[in-house]
């Protein structure tokens, strides 16, 4: 059973009466999922496939009615109230395999790519890749191995040093190119894919990282409670941030006009306990310059959650003997000051997500690699961290 958030997305529909009463409820197998939606919304029964048909079922297990999804979409009958009944069809990714289909209102359905720990788990890592107009989950490389330094690269390595590692495709099946599509989605995305980790148990502590758009979204995401929008959903992105760890932001899109004031008044203003942040940031982050932001907004941001940085020191990354980029360090908040613990990594010499050079262009001759190891090395230790502090309790 998994159990999921209640939103359907109309891409098959038939209508189906089933008694009243039934609590909410998901079931989902590899070969996809139906959800029954009632008209205020809310999912009722839900059904897995069998072969020659769909189960249905409450929350509980209980079998509600067997029906055939034939051509005309026939109406299957029962006592009780009408509801409407959604399928989604899971993607199989070439590295990442099945999918587990997100069901949305709109836009598309995301889907969730779950690659369990190897041994004792440390924890669960929900990963958000960036905007890349192809590959943005980077596993289409023609000879069968992850893009370095793309989210599905940081899945394996992130499971082989014992972390649950769960991919968010945002863009499944063009639902980008979608009509009513908006960057903002990809917030109720998040929420949704949290409440996914949660209902099923995956390991904790639990982590957000979010890379590019990615970061930019988990920003938005920890933005809510002082935004414009529903007080239900105000709420609930309280509820499930303070569920966190931790987040990893690696060289989000941020503006120093909103995200920089809306993350101060998060902290200043409202009853969030927002959790400890691991800010990546490169120094010549071209794309920043390109949408008129300064270059130091990452900084200004995790200065705005922290209060104050205070610099630690500087880690050399070298390939070989060649240093080809300095790491700096700075901190802040965190036990005593009522706000989160902060850290700042900034690495020079190099551009957006490390596998850019300082005039934006990717960088092809493994150059970057060291970078990327050592950004990959930093988030690894510092979920690491959070595990033990994690057991000490």
């Amino acid at each position: 059973a998994l159990p999921i958030s209640p939103i359907s997305c109309a891409t098959m529909a038939v209508q189906v009466s089933f008694p009243a009463g039934h609590p909410a409820g998901f079931q989902c197998t590899s070969s996809g999922a139906v959800t029954a939606v009632s008209p205020d919304g809310h999912v009722k029964v839900a059904g897995v496939s069998t072969g020659d048909g769909w189960r249905l079922f409450t929350i509980d297990d209980e079998p509600v009615e067997q029906f055939t999804l034939s051509d005309s979409l026939q109406r299957a009958q029962d006592s009780g109230e009408a509801y409407q009944l959604t399928f989604v069809q899971p993607l199989f990714e070439p590295l990442l395999g099945r999918g587990i289909p997100l069901p949305r209102c709109q836009a598309g359905v995301p889907h969730l790519y779950v690659l369990c720990a190897k041994g004792p788990s440390c924890g669960t890592v929900l990963l958000l890749h960036g905007s890349g107009q192809t590959d943005w989950l980077g596993n289409q490389d023609p000879a069968g191995t992850p893009t370095e330094g793309g989210v599905t690269e940081m899945a394996f390595k992130f499971r082989e040093m014992g972390f649950t590692s769960v991919v968010l495709d945002s863009y499944a099946a063009g639902r980008r190119q979608a009509p009513d599509w908006q960057t903002s989605k990809r917030v109720d995305d998040i929420m949704a894919a949290l409440q996914y980790i949660r209902d099923t148990g995956m390991p904790e502590p639990i982590h957000i990282y979010g890379k590019s758009n990615g970061g930019y979204s988990v920003a938005m995401f920890l933005e809510l409670p002082v935004m414009n929008v529903e007080a239900s959903r105000r709420d609930k992105a309280k509820e499930l941030a303070e569920s966190l760890a931790s987040v990893i932001i690696q060289c989000p899109y941020l503006s120093q006009r909103r995200d920089v004031n809306r993350l101060r008044r998060v902290v200043d203003e409202c009853d969030a306990n927002l959790p400890n942040m691991l800010f990546l940031l490169a120094e010549e982050d071209k794309m920043l310059a390109d949408h008129e932001q300064p270059l130091d907004v990452g900084v200004k941001a995790a200065e705005a959650i922290a209060g104050e940085l205070v610099t630690k020191g500087q880690e050399p990354v070298k390939k070989g003997r060649e240093l080809v980029s300095k790491c700096s360090v700075q901190q802040g908040g965190g036990s005593g000051t009522g706000r989160p613990f902060v850290e700042v990594r900034m690495y020079s010499d190099i551009g957006h997500t490390f596998v850019a050079d300082a005039q934006g262009r990717p960088i092809s001759d493994g150059s970057c690699t060291p970078v990327v190891q050592h950004a990959l090395g930093a988030a690894v230790s510092w979920m690491s961290w959070h595990t033990d502090q994690l057991v000490a309790a």
